[in-house]
């Protein structure tokens, strides 16, 4: 989620870029990059289609992220929860006597 956050930062970087060099363009000659789309004359206009492109990029990629981790989250919630309550086997060590036709002795088994 936190990555999806970056990348929507990026983005919004990106569109500011692009909507100060269209203005810059603009107000250098007017209607100049009316719109963002295409290819124009004007070097402003270029960079800002390009800078466009780029937040478009990011605030996919953004999107992406912060619903992958959004769902990573909720599953992590969901295991937690549904996990319940496990405790640890107790602890115990045993002393069993071994009697056989032929041997006699004592067997030690436990758990840890």
């Amino acid at each position: 989620m936190l990555l999806g956050v970056g990348t929507q930062v990026l983005a919004l970087v990106s569109h500011s870029n692009a909507t100060t060099l269209q203005e810059q363009a603009n107000s250098e000659s007017p209607n100049s990059c009316i719109s963002i789309v295409g290819v124009s004359a004007n070097a402003d206009c270029n960079s800002a289609i390009s800078y466009q492109s780029q937040a478009v990029t990011a605030q996919t990629i953004a999107i992406g992220t912060f619903i992958g981790g959004g769902v990573v989250l909720i599953a992590g919630i969901v295991m937690y929860i549904a996990g319940g309550n496990v405790t640890a086997p107790p602890q115990a060590l045993r002393i069993t006597p071994v009697i056989d036709a032929h041997t006699a002795g004592l067997g030690l088994s436990g758990t840890f």
